[in-house]
Order: structure tokens, then C-alpha cells, then sequence
């Protein structure tokens, strides 16, 4: 999956145990993701979702392009919410093998999603190395000539990489209260509200505001005319 047209990858302080020897430098490639998932079959069992992993696996992510973490964090969290994700993109930290069974609760779900929402909110791109991301979720990294391909272990890592590579000055929380789906990415560096509707509501909750606040004191200064 391209998240940007060019990623940025800093390469800082990789160390080498043998010769003591630092090195750093920078390299421009497009960023891919992939990972394999896939769900033939899900349902719940009290506050678990248990389903079946399909035979073969499914490919997310790579050249399709799919953006999902601005999905996962929009996701609602009540069960059979919890459910239909996995029913579409399988389960969030068990390892994708074919017809196997898994198994996870719905509280676990919450947990990662409420993880990733505070990550979102307080947007930050780290410092480190691929090898500290692979120390951190695991996974492989593949050079090419004008790309990375990042091979996810899980979905979840596949999310937590999809996260750290968003533009960081075009990470937003809509500005609505009300929003259904607060987390997105501005088109451009003003936007404040995550769609027009929200923007338009906006405006009118900022009237009404504005109204309630100083209404009284403008209709005396008319009056005084």
C-alpha cells in the first residue's frame, strides 16, 4: 500500500555490535504494507469473537492501496460492530493461518482502538530505525528499487505501521463534537472538519454559541441606534 507518494525514512544510529560502528543516513522510497487475512466464517460467543481464517488467505494491502487505519479508528465498538470488522478484515492480533480457528474478546479490540485513537491524537513521528519497528511488532522488511514493502505479522501491526507513516501535519480530529468519524486526514493544511457537513454544522454550533454568549448585548447596542 503507497501511503505517501514519497515516505521519508530516517535510518538513525543503527549499531553494529562487532565494529561499534554508527552509521546514519537518509533514504527516499515509497512505503508499501502488506499483510494476509481473510475470514470465512465469524460469530460470538458471549463477550468473544471466534471465527475461521479462509483457506487461502487473502492479501491486504500492497499495491491495492488500502488506507485503513482512518477505518479501524472511525470503527464503532459496540459487539456486533466488533464483529463485522473481523468478519471483513479477520482479527487484530492473532497470526493469519490458513482454516485455522481464532479466537479474541471484544474488550481486546476496544483496548487497541482506544491505543491507536490516544497515538492519533497526539501525532508524532518516531525517531527510530526499521530494526526498531521490527524489535517492536515483528515482521519482515523488503528493499526494492523504489520502494519498501513492509510483510506485517498481524493486522494490527499492519494498522500501528499505517499510523506511523500518515503525514504528520495532516493528522486531525474533527473539530465537530458530534462527528461520527472524527479521525481523518486534511486534504490540505486549513481543514478543520473532516467533510463539508461537518464543517457546515460547525459553523452553525459556532453561531449559535456566539448568539448565546453575545446576543443580548448586541441586540442593546442596536436598540440604542
Amino acid at each position: 500500500m503507497a501511503i505517501d507518494s514519497i515516505t521519508r525514512l530516517l535510518f538513525t544510529h543503527i549499531e553494529y555490535s562487532s565494529s561499534r560502528i554508527v552509521k546514519t543516513f537518509v533514504i527516499h522510497r515509497r512505503l508499501q504494507l502488506l499483510t494476509f487475512a481473510g475470514v470465512q466464517a465469524t460469530w460470538l460467543e458471549r463477550d468473544r469473537v471466534v471465527g475461521t481464517f479462509k483457506m487461502p488467505l487473502v492479501e491486504i494491502g500492497g499495491e491495492k492501496q488500502l488506507r485503513l487505519i482512518e477505518t479501524f479508528l472511525n470503527w464503532p465498538d459496540d459487539a456486533e460492530s466488533i464483529l463485522r470488522f473481523a468478519r471483513m478484515y479477520g482479527p487484530l492480533e492473532v497470526v493469519a493461518e490458513p482454516g485455522e480457528q481464532f479466537s479474541f474478546a471484544s474488550q481486546a479490540f476496544r483496548d487497541r482502538q482506544s491505543e491507536l485513537r490516544d497515538m492519533w491524537r497526539q501525532f508524532k513521528r518516531p525517531a527510530g530505525s526499521p530494526l526498531d519497528l521490527l524489535h517492536l511488532l515483528g515482521g519482515t522488511i523488503r528493499f526494492h528499487t523504489h520502494s519498501i514493502t513492509y510483510m506485517a505479522p498481524s493486522l494490527y501491526a499492519y494498522l500501528y505501521v499505517d499510523l506511523l507513516s500518515s503525514p504528520v501535519k495532516r493528522v486531525r480530529v474533527c473539530k465537530r463534537p458530534a462527528c461520527f468519524h472524527p479521525y481523518f486526514t486534511a486534504g490540505h493544511l486549513r481543514q478543520r472538519f473532516c467533510c463539508d457537513k461537518c464543517a457546515e454544522e460547525g459553523q452553525r454550533e459556532w453561531k449559535r454559541a456566539w448568539w448565546k454568549k453575545h446576543g443580548s448585548a448586541w441586540r442593546e447596542k442596536r436598540s440604542e441606534r
